[in-house]
């Protein structure tokens, strides 16, 4: 079996924003794409990820402070257990 993977080469000086990139992500998933992995090149992935505020609720604490690498998956696969 074929497992196609499209990866998408995210530059933040180009003109689109995160919106615009989840919404190829899906298309490219609803057009037989198995994965699509979105790299947001402009990230320092040496930096930290997620920072700690005490002054959130429990559970909400850790916050995300940087654009992650993030692969997505189709819903139809049962193997799948992340997708959008």
């Amino acid at each position: 079996m074929l497992d196609l993977m499209v990866i998408v080469d995210w530059q933040l000086d180009q003109a689109a924003g995160h919106d615009e990139v989840l919404t190829l992500a899906k298309v490219l998933l609803q057009q037989g794409a198995e994965r699509v992995a979105v790299y947001p090149r402009w990230v320092d992935f040496s930096e930290q990820a997620f920072e700690y505020d005490s002054r959130l609720p429990v559970g909400q604490r850790w916050v995300q402070v940087r654009e992650q690498i993030v692969i997505y998956r189709r819903r139809d696969r049962p193997d799948n257990a992340i997708s959008i």
